[in-house]
């Protein structure tokens, strides 16, 4: 279950030789801008529109997983004197109290030892923190409760976009997620998730821009923009796409660029580069988007497939295609208990 801030997304997975298979998927998106506070506020709310969804597309299952936004999580990679097992927790917490944006009183934490391929030269263990907000929590409890579901897991959207993005791959990569309000970006190496970063920018402020440039109204800048061959009509020349990407993307990519030299600088000399950036969310589709990127950064970026992984009807696949992107983090969360192998 994806819940984010104006739409659900769920799918239900089963599993045939290892594999994951496509039982049913469901979804809502409110309407551009039709929504006045984000789902996760109205948990009763949005408690029952999950168990309409999940009613609607059939699904079997009462216990699931979800995914906790990257925005409202703090994430961090840190170096803890020690490799006692006891010694770890306030080893952990006392890193974690330095930079923490919350009290640790506020927040549940938990940590994952990075693999010992990362550790090379770093004396004690290197350990990657999590911690979200307790009030956030209790938030999606009682949206799964009032759904009458039961979270058998609650996770970082990072992990999710790993497994249906990335799999074994353990290739330095970068995956942007672009939504309609936000940009999420996560660098992963060696099948950890080394930086997670968020910014407050979308395909709404693309959308914004297109209605204005064209003098038209929100929704049918919204249908132009989903339409790469009538954007293309009227809008014609990648220079021009180009330029209207550079400035309203703007915060966005100097927070991809701000990522990819922290990367650089604490991996040193030598360090294996990102060889790729993935696109997936609701506004990676946007024409030329992915070669405005790779021009831009000179790195290797593609629209990704969270399909790839999973067995599903050759006949669903033109809609699977259309709708792929959005559902990259419902996919993700969906895999964590295939083949028994979490990550």
């Amino acid at each position: 279950m994806d819940i984010g801030v104006a739409g659900i997304k769920v799918v239900e997975l089963g599993e045939q030789h290892g594999r994951p298979v496509l039982l049913t998927y469901g979804f809502f998106n409110s309407p551009l801008g039709d929504y006045k506070q984000k789902l996760i506020d109205d948990p009763a709310g949005a408690g029952a529109l999950l168990k309409k969804i999940c009613e609607k597309a059939g699904t079997i299952s009462k216990k699931c997983v979800t995914g906790l936004p990257i925005s409202a999580v703090f994430s961090a990679l840190v170096n803890v004197p020690t490799t006692d097992e006891k010694e770890m927790k306030p080893a952990v917490e006392l890193q974690s109290a330095k930079l923490s944006p919350w009290p640790l009183a506020d927040i549940i934490l938990d940590w994952r030892v990075v693999p010992a391929e990362k550790t090379d030269g770093v004396r004690g263990t290197q350990v990657l923190v999590i911690g979200a907000q307790k009030n956030l929590i209790k938030q999606y409890v009682e949206v799964f409760k009032a759904a009458g579901l039961e979270i058998t897991s609650l996770e970082t959207e990072a992990f999710a976009l790993m497994r249906s993005l990335i799999g074994d791959d353990k290739s330095p990569a970068m995956i942007l997620d672009i939504g309609g309000e936000r940009t999420n970006i996560v660098i992963v190496a060696s099948g950890v998730p080394l930086m997670s970063r968020s910014v407050d920018v979308g395909g709404k402020v693309f959308t914004a821009e297109l209605a204005k440039t064209l003098g038209i109204g929100a929704a049918p800048a919204e249908e132009f923009k989903l339409d790469a061959e009538k954007l293309e009509a009227i809008m014609p020349g990648d220079s021009v796409l180009a330029e209207m990407y550079k400035a309203v993307l703007r915060p966005a990519l100097n927070e991809i660029q701000y990522a990819l030299d922290l990367y650089s600088n604490q991996n040193g000399f030598g360090a294996p580069k990102i060889e790729k950036i993935i696109l997936t969310g609701g506004s990676c589709l946007l024409p030329g988007l992915a070669a405005f990127l790779n021009n831009t950064f000179k790195i290797r970026a593609y629209v990704g497939d969270p399909w790839t992984r999973t067995v599903y009807s050759e006949d669903l696949r033109p809609l699977l295609d259309k709708l792929g992107p959005r559902f990259s983090v419902a996919i993700g969360l969906a895999m964590r208990e295939i083949g028994k192998k979490q990550i």
